[in-house]
């Protein structure tokens, strides 16, 4: 009898010393979270596609065609001679409100300053160069009525390079160096214009005007 209350009191013993130990037990390593680790799965989002419209601007600074070597409407790449062409678009984006101020994008040119023109003539590659009207010379008196010192109503300014003599013949000599020819603008489908007035130092006033008449 005293061996049966011995052993119960050992096996209550056992059993309280045990218990904290598996309340102390680390779970197994299957049990714990491994969302961590694991690479998700998830499905890929498919963006609705995006559509990007707009507008080419109508001016360039490309002009594919010239009239000053040929006298004919003529593809540049057809005509063998350097020609550089100064389009509308540019002397509008550089705010060029002379002949001096839009020579200055052309490469072998100096040009005469505007209380000068009636002197002295711009310089193209060394020589002194003759200022052409829609292909009609400008030269010597008749000079003012191109009033290289406005660009109003011009459309383009087409500096030709090199000997044009065989073509255009010479004015007060003959344009070794080239020539610079002022095309006129021509008129528009839809009425418009402006009118503007400038001013500066040394009591400078300039008034100008545009007006186009379909």
């Amino acid at each position: 009898m005293s061996r049966l209350i011995s052993g119960i009191a050992i096996a209550l013993a056992l059993g309280a010393f045990c218990r904290p130990a598996a309340a102390q037990t680390v779970p197994p390593a299957s049990t714990t979270d491994s969302s961590s680790s694991t690479p998700s799965t998830a499905e890929p989002v498919m963006l609705p596609a995006v559509t990007v419209t707009g507008v080419r601007d109508s001016g360039s600074y490309t002009v594919p065609n010239a009239s000053s070597a040929t006298r004919t409407d003529t593809p540049l790449i057809e005509i063998p001679q350097s020609i550089q062409v100064l389009p509308r678009t540019l002397l509008d984006d550089q705010d060029s409100h002379t002949l001096a101020d839009a020579l200055v994008n052309v490469s072998g040119v100096t040009p005469t300053k505007p209380e000068e023109v009636l002197f002295a003539a711009p310089i193209v590659r060394g020589f002194p160069a003759e200022i052409y009207q829609d292909g009609l010379p400008m030269y010597g008196a008749t000079q003012t009525a191109n009033d290289p010192t406005s660009l109003v109503g011009t459309e383009r300014v087409e500096v030709v390079k090199g000997p044009t003599s065989t073509l255009y013949g010479g004015g007060l000599g003959s344009p070794l160096g080239g020539l610079i020819n002022v095309v006129s603008k021509q008129p528009e489908a839809d009425p418009g214009g402006f009118v503007a007035f400038r001013t500066g130092s040394f009591s400078t006033m300039d008034r100008y005007a545009d007006l186009n008449s379909p």
